[in-house]
């Protein structure tokens, strides 16, 4: 049984050096808790900062702040449930560290928990364990979690779980269906979730000492005040001991506020609440806070025409070991990131095991291995939320309705086939993500281009018809059509769609004996495109298994292709592809939604059903795979080329210098740039900076940039929207 204790509070507070009850300092409504017409509120501040607090009629306060240490504040109602429905409407305009979100804890277990609905210059969840996500009024909310050893909580001194559900498109306003971030249990049992009553995963701040009622109270004093504000009643604020405070305003309207509304306000923001009357025994109250961590940035991050990143690294068995993947290196340059412990927001320097395959290195803004600026530690997504017009453009925020970088280049180091899949149409994708928020993690679609670095394997597409047939009249292949009652199919577009679902449907001896068959054939058998069958079939088996469908899809229905540095490939959404070997830049729309149905474990495959219900079954030659670059017209010195899918929100610059060669490209979109291969000397936006191999830069829009090889020359690719 779960004991919910002020499950839902809003709240306002700024918290500076560390939380103390001594030092109190009084402004319009003394340091204290009580109830003001019929709500309970509470306020305390330990004197460092120039702050007011003041009740206003009905559920509504106000509070203002300038720098300096910690106050709470706030007003609502105490306790609650977990199945209220919560509209809300507001301004919240911060500016430093500070988020908006439904707040509380719960007994039995003790957790304390946060629904962030937006925040300013830090994501309070940045270095959190993530556990998953929950589809929610509109929008995806990601969870994390983290542990508390030891610190302040609604009991005393205690150990505890943090849970964070973190929406990704910020809002001010709209409705918290909170039943829904209580139902979504973590994968694996994380930390035994309990549905009745527990939050989601959320890393969040310390507890500090209870309000007095002015002045700084004696230590019995402050022992009673103690037992009196820890009780199940009353209302817990956080704490922590950050750098600085800055200053704002909070103003947040509510029409059903059965919940906690959080702000963690720095650095001149503004919000302001106002609850109705109460209907129900809820705590809601809002709140600021300012919430360090680990790994939280100690200043804003300025406005700037450019800020190098730190990204990270993920491992993957179909990745190069150590540091044979161009990925692992290129991400140790800058360094990156990973996590040093599940704990807190403890990010450590990227190193390179060598016992370890690494697959990726992502670049850009998606939640799952998210970039940070190198200076501050702040979150790059964060900072795009607080300056979207000055870096992303009006263009681009009023074409996808957002300020989220619309596309996510990555590094691919691969050592054997990635699983045989597509990625869905948005249509799809968001029926996927509404079923299945956890596995598909947005509602977006995801085509893509794949660059070769270095020589570069793939199945891309369906074979011309005329290149499927003759496999069909093989006797291994003639005899599984006959087996599965497939000897009469018509090898047209639908004939296709129902041969590649009656492979992925087989039984595993069925395709284990098709393989062997087709594998015992001469190898003279095989002429044309099909001609690299043979080598290609014992291979595959050997990175998987015999009775993998997989095998038998690609090596009869697919368009191998081998691409040399320099050339590329587009996969469109719903387009079959698997990577076979090689290094790449691959550069796709922002999402992580995947079917596969080969060259995994059986368990790792999505229904046959599903995956053909969505495939592209339109057969083309590998030229038509290709993606040819072109001259791009605003290269000065005719170094750069560009990569120009037929989809809206990217294209790919490739740029390559010789030693001491120069470039200069004209204004681009919002950009996010690599040094690839050697390095350079750039000027963008009247500023420069040393482009060194490895090296990852977010560059502003309408941004030109003046590129100076250095000795070794330069190989540079910019991934940009416009």
């Amino acid at each position: 049984m779960v004991a919910l204790t002020t499950l839902f509070t809003g709240l306002v507070a700024a918290l500076g050096v560390a939380a103390s009850p001594t030092a109190l300092t009084t402004r319009q409504t003394p340091s204290g808790e009580g109830t003001h017409n019929g709500f309970f509120y509470s306020f305390w501040t330990d004197g460092g900062s120039r702050v007011t607090y003041t009740n206003g009629a009905a559920g509504s306060y106000s509070v203002t702040w300038q720098s300096g240490g910690n106050f709470v504040g706030g007003k609502g109602w105490n306790p609650g449930t977990t199945n209220r429905v919560i509209s809300y409407s507001g301004s919240y305009n911060p500016n430093g560290n500070s988020y908006l979100a439904v707040y509380g804890w719960t007994r039995n277990p003790l957790i304390e928990y946060y629904v962030v609905e937006n925040f300013g210059t830090y994501n309070p969840s940045s270095g959190a364990t993530r556990r998953g996500q929950v589809v929610s009024d509109g929008d995806t909310y990601d969870l994390y979690e983290s542990t508390r050893t030891n610190q302040p909580s609604i009991d005393g001194t205690s150990t505890f779980q943090q849970f964070w559900s973190v929406r990704r498109t910020k809002r001010t306003g709209g409705t918290v269906t909170m039943a829904n971030h209580f139902n979504a249990v973590p994968p694996d049992g994380a930390s035994a979730v309990v549905r009745a009553g527990a939050a989601q995963p959320a890393a969040s701040p310390a507890l500090p000492a209870p309000p007095a009622t002015s002045g700084t109270p004696s230590a019995s004093k402050q022992q009673q005040q103690q037992q009196q504000y820890l009780k199940p009643e009353s209302f817990g604020q956080s704490a922590a001991q950050p750098t600085a405070c800055g200053q704002g305003r909070v103003s947040v309207r509510c029409t059903y506020m059965d919940f906690t509304t959080q702000h963690i306000v720095d650095s001149g923001s503004s919000t302001s609440l106002l609850y109705p009357s109460p209907t129900i025994n809820l705590f809601p109250g809002i709140r600021t806070l300012y919430i360090p961590s680990a790994n939280q940035p100690t200043m804003a991050t300025p406005l700037e025409p450019f800020y190098k990143l730190r990204c990270s690294c993920n491992s993957y068995p179909w990745g190069k070991q150590g540091s044979r993947s161009l990925a692992a290196r290129l991400c140790a340059k800058t360094p990156g990131w990973t996590k040093s412990s599940s704990d807190a927001s403890d990010l450590s320097d990227f190193k390179i095991d060598e016992d370890s395959p690494y697959a990726e290195m992502w670049m850009g803004t998606y939640p799952v291995l998210p970039s940070y600026v190198a200076s501050t530690g702040e979150d790059l997504q964060a900072v795009l939320d607080r300056h979207p017009k000055e870096l992303l453009g009006e263009h681009v925020i009023s074409k996808f309705g957002h300020s989220l970088l619309p596309f996510l280049p990555k590094v691919l180091s691969i050592s054997k086939a990635l699983p045989l899949q597509l990625h869905p149409n948005k249509e799809f994708a968001s029926k996927l993500h509404e079923k299945d928020p956890e596995k598909f993690g947005d509602p977006n679609h995801k085509p893509e281009i794949a660059l070769a670095l270095s020589e570069f394997e793939a199945f891309c597409g369906f074979k011309p018809i005329k290149d499927i047939a003759p496999l069909l009249k093989l006797d291994p292949i003639k005899l599984f059509l006959d087996e599965s009652n497939m000897s009469a199919v018509k090898l047209d577009n639908d004939g296709l769609r129902s041969l590649v679902k009656t492979i992925l449907s087989s039984s595993d001896d069925l395709i284990k004996k098709t393989y062997q068959g087709l594998a015992s054939l001469p190898a003279s058998t095989f002429t044309g495109v099909n001609e690299s069958i043979p080598k290609l079939a014992p291979r595959l088996a050997s990175q998987y298994d015999k009775s993998d469908p997989g095998v038998l899809v690609a090596l009869l229905t697919m368009n191998y292709l081998v691409l040399q540095p320099g050339e590329a490939i587009y996969i469109p959404a719903d387009g079959v592809h698997a990577y076979l070997s090689g290094d790449i830049i691959e550069c796709m729309a922002r999402s992580d939604n995947v079917l596969n149905t080969g060259f995994c474990p059986s368990a790792e495959r999505d229904s046959a059903e599903d995956f053909c219900s969505v495939l592209t079954f339109a057969p083309h030659s590998p030229e038509q795979c290709m993606l040819p670059p072109k001259s791009y017209q605003r290269s000065e010195k005719g170094k750069t080329r560009v990569f120009q899918p037929p989809l809206s929100e990217f294209n790919v610059l490739e740029t390559r210098l010789g030693p001491d060669e120069t470039e200069v490209l004209g204004k681009v979109g919002a950009s996010i740039v690599l040094a690839t291969e050697g390095g350079a000397t750039v000027k963008a936006g009247g500023k420069s900076f040393e482009l060194e191999e490895g090296n990852t830069y977010f560059v502003s829009q309408g941004v030109s940039v003046d590129i100076k090889a250095k000795g070794q020359g330069l190989l540079m690719h910019t991934a940009y929207v416009e």
